[in-house]
């Protein structure tokens, strides 16, 4: 029998940190949904967003390497087991403070957790824009939240929102407020430096070394 993930990268890796990133389940799959599958062809129906997006209610949770056949029903422990083969997870809709937490396990300085959104999508771009969930049919989105409840990304999304708020009390005491103000003035700075969208292209393509 294949050795759980966390083991075997482990053995391969025994002085790696692993660490991975979140978003609230519902407005990932409606994303996913725009960027996937409507440039790849499916209408733009409520249908169509009801049958993609209502099969995405445990996509995180398996994409992390949870058991597809674990049951919703057990959601927390098994939310609780997958995180504990990470030594990190951010959150998206909380990613500052997700950055001042990886900065302090990591040892590094704020300027070392810096970065540029590289998908930031405009709707002046050729790809269909991620529509927000606050403008879909309120029907279909209580329809889908129903369906995310009986899900596993709930719990999943859920447990990594708990562990960052631990990470966050623990570190309180000793500035994480002050920093996390420090960080969201570099990041502001940085992206009045070089957040222009005619510059962004290049500076990636410099970033890779082309």
């Amino acid at each position: 029998e294949e050795a759980p993930r966390h083991e075997w990268l482990d053995r391969l890796f025994p002085q790696s940190f692993r660490a991975t990133v979140l978003r609230k389940p519902l407005d990932r799959a409606f994303a996913a949904f725009y960027h996937f599958a409507m440039n790849h062809g499916k209408p733009n129906t409520t249908e169509a967003k009801l049958k993609w997006v209502g099969a995405e209610a445990s996509s995180m949770y398996e994409y992390l390497g949870g058991d597809p056949a674990d049951s919703a029903g057990a959601g927390r422990e098994a939310a609780a087991s997958l995180l504990r083969r990470y030594d990190l997870v951010l959150v998206v809709e909380r990613f500052a403070e997700s950055l001042v937490v990886l900065a302090d396990a990591l040892g590094v300085r704020l300027c070392d957790v810096l970065f540029l959104p590289a998908k930031t999508k405009h709707f002046g771009t050729r790809r269909r824009p991620h529509i927000p969930l606050a403008w879909e049919e309120p029907a279909l989105v209580e329809d889908l939240r129903a369906a995310f409840a009986r899900g596993l990304d709930e719990p999943l999304y859920a447990a990594s929102v708990a562990a960052l708020d631990a990470a966050v009390a623990r570190l309180r005491p000793s500035g994480f407020d002050r920093r996390l103000r420090t960080l969201e003035a570099m990041l502001r700075a940085v992206e009045r430096a070089c957040g222009d969208p005619s510059q962004r292209k290049a500076l990636q393509w410099q970033g890779f070394g082309r």
